[in-house]
């Protein structure tokens, strides 16, 4: 018993920390944390870029938020965007660990995914609905491409 309560809770931490209401902020205030160690080391950035949540911790590296005001926009960012998940036909992300255009010709003919995000040189994360994702993970598979789902609330960046 003790085991499987222990997995069944840490299984419901998962879950609610990935939850797109609390994982918005928290991933924030750990950016922001970041960047404040750094300062604190004597590194300031000459420029901050951001991406989805990251632009928010960017606008405050630049000073044109509050530490605070970052965390309430992205607390109130992860509770719309939950409901819009929540209402809204199923889905998710993946992330295909592949350059762009053998992901491109992986995604050719797949119906509900589109390429989301460029992370970097050799992952890209794609969004769709559950379906179109299931098909490209089968056909990644197929060509030897490694895949990971991403807990998310819904298909983000599509």
């Amino acid at each position: 018993y003790g085991k499987a309560a222990a997995r069944g809770g840490a299984e419901e931490t998962m879950r609610r920390l990935t939850a797109t209401d609390v994982c918005q902020p928290v991933l924030g205030t750990v950016q922001l944390a970041a960047t404040r160690l750094l300062a604190d080391c004597g590194i300031t950035p000459d420029l901050a870029l951001g991406h989805s949540v990251g632009e928010f911790a960017a606008a405050a590296a630049a000073g044109a938020l509050t530490g605070e005001d970052t965390v309430r926009l992205l607390a109130g960012r992860g509770a719309a965007l939950r409901q819009a998940a929540e209402n809204g036909p199923p889905g998710g992300m993946l992330a295909v660990q592949t350059d762009e255009e053998t992901c491109r010709r992986l995604v050719e003919g797949i119906d509900g995914v589109w390429l989301a995000c460029f992370n970097e040189q050799r992952q890209i994360v794609v969004s769709g609905t559950a379906r179109g994702l299931a098909a490209l993970r089968e056909a990644c598979a197929g060509a030897g491409v490694v895949t990971v789902t991403l807990e998310v609330a819904g298909a983000f960046h599509s």
